[in-house]
């Protein structure tokens, strides 16, 4: 709240800084002017406009107007008759009037009414609006507003027929460009718009007999090709002019503004183009818009009597229906025409495209039946057509201007926008379902909540009017409520729960013991870090608008409610409270108490969970910062005894496991950092060495100390250790690898099985020489999945020996010539080369080699090709396998196979080319097919076979075969799949499926099979693509899928 000795001193300010030449905008100082006006302060522009660089009529159109709002809200009459002049000249002159009109002080109105009669420049349609708020405020007569309606329309008249008979006097033809085609279309156009006002103040006699008058003119003038000019390229949609407003980004409005302390937002927030949409709303000539327009305020035929047979001799465009929703609707319920009524039913009902019909939902139930539209095949046609493609709305939010921009929208959208206002609560009802469906699927149709955010929802909705939009959000909010308590999506939509809700709903878990509810919310609300600057840069705040969602921990009365909450949970048993709150996944506790809680909750929070504080996760606020040196301090302040003891329980006990998450390694690095500043380095060290041979496995030893060094980090250090206790988890691991690295042959067998091994890669290069080196035929084939050989273009990697590598190469690729057990690692060898060598793959594994080892590799590419089509031939002729290692073996060499593109390096003139194994697969497909049974482990074996190649293998195959074979094959080896799963009854109990069609199948044999639903399987069901099918499967056996919930779909 400023004073107005506070104005006063921000004057002396302004001065002050003239005079020692720094910069001050006309915008600040004449804010200052306004700012204290709007106090009280008359004299604020007789004391501040001499400083102004501009004189007054030169200033900002925005602040004058702001001036001259507030000048009307303070009764000054003699500025708001200096800036009624100025204005009037300046900016849009209806905004100007309605603003004048605003006016309660009967004198002023009188006088600014005055100023406006008496204004020489103002234009027609200023001019009718002028008198129709005269007329609306009973100011004059209905009549004399009519007169001067009727002034300005005879002129109109007069003003063509003169301009027709001066063509002609020069000796031109009217119909020649002596008189342009822009002035008979501008002429056409304003006499609609003329009629359409006309009827809209109810006249509407009298706009039909204008309308004849003028339109005789008009077809006079060009009787040869007058229904020419009705031609335009707009749809039946964005006929009208839209409202528009000063905030829109015309001007820089933010920087005009920004000095201004008034109320002055709801001020521009009303549309300033007011003369547009209540006299000249029209856009274009297309005969049927004008028709539809006029019928919104008159049942008179006439003007569709002599505008529908203009609009049939033009070519049907079936997506215009989307406009003419009313006007059907009007003809039928209230015209008495049967003729005409049947004439436009037939030509809208007859010739409907499919895609468009959606819009005959927008009719009452009545008309509907009347014309015999089919409802339920048109939802599921609309349906289908959204799910599978796209609802984009209209609206999107712009990071760089911060506020929603029109950025089109698709076919689907625009039959929403239009159908939703119109139709009844049935129809609605289906499509708020539908809306929520599409944003609860990703692109092929799969549940995935994450895509419902609260910025699509403003977004979808600015399309319609503001009482549509409110119904649609309100609406959308109460079924997403009722998903929510069916434990259908967990997330809220930000400003779905305002904070008052949210404090509300934080109380009432607290009394009513309903701590689940509470936890459901605190565990989905957005939370946001509280440092100032954000991702990438951006300020805290803009990250917040941007992302759409509330700010809950913004408001203290929220925080007050959260940590009373809070403290009424931790004191419920620990066990309820891991079941109320599971640490398994999800947000956890510690995200919320320790950056944002007050000291009673974290004390309470901190007895539970002592070190907790000590996070590999970034500090989200100084609060937090500061509770971890506090919990420093407190570890320092512990007795030895003491210390001992907990070292014990938080860091022995936990090096005993295979494994360790993040913020147990910070913890333990904390430990490790205080116990070198208590005891000796030697002392931390034996310490550490004893418990790391609690477990005797190398490899999770190694594994443990890689955690530790990583500071808990998953992508990146997480904490970053002291450089003595750096220096010491590098020693212990340099010792474990020489450990390893002294076994023998034998000795690496026994203390390591194949998988230990496997993961022992990577982790120290020199460690990968000497496995290499010892066991080549079980490390080979990581060694290369992993880029362990070479490195930045051709250096061997560390320690390795060339000649080893070779060798090992050699043998590898020996094997894969002549073997038939094709474990995964070596089919993923032999993948690895077909991808990088045939495919010429960009990120090949083969990318940093050198000459020599790719050559072996080359030269083995045709003979490792031929023996694995030949293994593959052989098992489709045979479709049967002995044992589950023979049937895996196989599977792994034929997904080889097909992830071949280019039969490079001699493949095509091999015995058995792609395209023979192919044709095998279908003559074995068809084999297949004819038989009613077949074993599991056979028919599960080419089930996932199929499924591997219909869903990641789909290019490559493309590329060896023609689009068409391709087809064929496609379908027949679905339907093979499919057989198989019916003859074998294969539910999702026995596979996992990639497929969609597929994974479909199984889920419908498991629920035929089933006598109740297993809730383990709920997961892989809502996995499955929304679809008619499955929704109505999953109804008739009263399965848990998701979109059964949105009990209007696909009924």
């Amino acid at each position: 709240m400023h004073s107005i000795r506070d104005y006063e001193k921000e004057l002396k300010g302004f001065k002050a800084k003239i005079f020692l030449n720094h910069e001050v905008s006309d915008y600040e100082i004449f804010s200052h002017i306004i700012n204290a006006s709007d106090k009280g302060l008359d004299q604020a522009f007789t004391d501040a406009a001499y400083l102004l660089e501009k004189p007054l009529s030169k200033q900002s159109n925005i602040l004058l107007l702001e001036y001259f709002r507030v000048a009307i809200s303070r009764n000054n009459t003699e500025i708001c008759l200096k800036l009624i002049k100025i204005l009037l000249r300046k900016t849009n002159q209806s905004f100007v009037i309605h603003t004048a009109f605003q006016a309660t002080n009967s004198k002023l109105k009188a006088a600014l009414v005055e100023a406006i009669k008496h204004n020489k420049k103002l234009k027609i349609n200023s001019k009718i609006y002028f008198y129709l708020l005269l007329w609306r405020a009973k100011k004059i007569s209905k009549k004399d507003f009519l007169k001067e309606v009727q002034y300005c329309l005879d002129k109109l008249l007069l003003s063509y027929q003169y301009q027709l008979k001066s063509s002609n006097s020069f000796g031109g033809n009217m119909y020649d460009s002596s008189y342009p085609q822009k002035e008979h279309r501008d002429f056409l156009l304003r006499a609609m718009r003329a009629t359409i006002f006309l009827a809209k103040i109810g006249n509407s006699g009298k706009a039909v007999v204008f309308f004849k008058k003028a339109f005789g003119l008009f077809k006079s003038a060009n009787a040869n090709n007058y229904k020419d000019f009705f031609k335009d390229n707009n749809q039946g949609w964005g006929r009208t002019r839209n409202e528009k407003r000063f905030t829109d980004g015309i001007c820089s409005y933010n920087n005009i503004t920004k000095y201004l302390k008034t109320n002055f937002q709801d001020f521009f927030a009303t549309p300033y183009n007011q003369d547009e949409l209540e006299i000249s709303s029209l856009l274009t000539t297309k005969a049927l818009n004008f028709a539809n327009e006029f019928a919104k305020y008159s049942n008179n035929p006439e003007i569709l009597k002599i505008m529908f047979p203009i609009h049939e001799s033009k070519k049907f465009v079936h997506k215009n229906i989307f406009g003419y929703i009313e006007l059907i609707e009007k003809i039928n319920k209230e015209f008495s025409d049967k003729k005409l009524i049947n004439r436009v039913n037939k030509y809208f009902f007859n010739k409907q495209h499919f895609s468009s019909k959606i819009a005959f939902l927008g009719l009452s139930k009545e008309t509907r039946k009347q014309n015999n539209i089919d409802e339920n095949k048109i939802k599921d046609l609309y349906s289908n057509n959204v799910i599978r493609g796209s609802l984009r709305s209209l609206y999107y939010f712009s990071n760089y201007s911060h506020r929603f921009v029109y950025g089109g929208g698709c076919n689907n959208t625009i039959a929403f926008k239009f159908v939703y206002p119109l139709a009844d609560e049935e129809i609605r009802d289906w499509l708020e379902d539908l809306f929520i469906a599409k944003n609860l699927t990703d692109y092929s149709g799969k549940f995935y909540q994450s895509n419902l955010k609260r910025m699509t929802v403003v977004g979808f909705k600015k399309m319609f009017d503001k009482q549509t939009a409110q119904i649609f959000d309100k609406n959308i909010q109460l079924k997403l409520s009722k998903l929510r308590e069916q434990n259908i999506i967990s997330k809220p939509l930000a400003e779905e729960i305002s904070i008052n809700s949210a404090c509300y709903l934080m109380k009432e878990s607290r009394d009513s013991g309903n701590y689940k509810l509470g936890v459901k919310f605190l565990k989905s609300m957005p939370l946001f870090s509280s440092r100032k600057v954000m991702y990438r840069g951006k300020l805290r705040k803009d990250y917040i608008k941007e992302k759409g969602d509330e700010d809950y921990m913004r408001s203290g009365a929220f925080r007050k409610e959260l940590n009373k909450f809070l403290q009424v949970f931790l004191e419920l048993p620990q066990k309820q409270q891991k079941n109320l709150w599971s640490n398994k996944f999800g947000r956890l506790l510690d995200w919320i108490v320790y950056p944002y809680c007050n000291k009673e909750t974290y004390k309470k929070y901190a007895k539970q969970n002592p070190y907790g504080v000590f996070r590999s996760f970034k500090n989200q606020s100084v609060v937090e910062m500061v509770r971890i040196k506090k919990e420093k301090e407190r570890m320092n302040q512990l007795s030895d005894k003491a210390f001992q003891k907990d070292y014990k329980k938080y860091v022995s006990s936990e090096l005993t496991e295979d494994y360790i998450a993040g913020c147990i390694a910070v913890r333990i690095l904390h430990f490790l950092e205080e116990g070198e500043q208590r005891f000796s380095l030697s002392e931390v060290k034996n310490k550490l060495r004893q418990d790391l041979d609690q477990n005797p496995c190398k490899k999770s030893q190694l594994s443990l100390l890689l955690a530790l060094r990583s500071g808990g980090g998953l992508f990146g250090p997480g904490y970053k250790p002291t450089p003595t206790i750096s220096g010491l988890l590098s020693d212990e691991k340099d010792r474990i690898i020489k450990e390893i690295k002294s076994m023998s042959q034998g000795e690496l067998k026994k203390n390591f099985n194949d998988d230990e091994l496997i993961d022992l890669i990577g982790k120290d290069e020199s460690l990968n020489a000497f496995l290499l080196k010892q066991l080549p035929h079980k490390t080979i084939y990581k060694m290369v999945d992993g880029h362990h050989i070479f490195k930045n273009h051709a250096a061997l990697c560390q320690d390795l020996d060339l000649a080893g590598v070779q060798k090992a190469l050699r043998d590898a690729c020996k094997d894969l010539e002549s073997t038939k057990d094709f474990h995964w690692q070596k089919a993923r060898f032999a993948e690895n080369i077909f991808e990088g060598l045939c495919n010429q793959e960009h990120f090949s594994k083969f990318g940093d080699w050198n000459k020599e080892c790719l050559n072996i590799i080359k030269g083995s590419v045709r003979g490792i090709y031929e023996n694995m089509a030949s293994y593959s031939m052989k098992a489709l002729h045979n479709i049967s396998f002995k044992n589950k290692k023979e049937a895996e073996s196989f599977r792994h060499c034929f997904d080889c196979l097909t992830s071949i593109e280019k039969e490079e390096y001699g493949i095509g003139n091999s015995k058995y080319s792609l395209k023979k194994i192919y044709s095998q697969l279908e003559k074995t497909a068809k084999r297949i097919l004819i038989k009613n049974k077949i074993d599991k482990l056979t028919a599960e074996t080419f089930i996932k076979i199929i499924d591997h190649l219909l869903r990641f293998e789909e290019e490559s195959v493309r590329g060896i075969i023609d689009k068409k074979e391709w087809q064929k094959l496609k379908l027949l080896l679905t339907k093979c799949a499919m057989h198989l799963i019916k003859i074998t009854k294969m539910t999702v109990k026995q596979i996992f499926l990639q497929d969609e069609g597929l994974d479909k199948e199984v889920m419908k044999n498991y629920l035929q099979s089933m006598r109740e639903f297993n809730p383990e399987y709920e997961s892989a069901l809502n996995r499955i693509p929304l679809s008619k099918d499955i929704i109505q499967y999953s109804r008739k056996y009263h399965a848990p899928y998701w979109a059964n919930s949105l009990k209007n779909l696909f009924l």
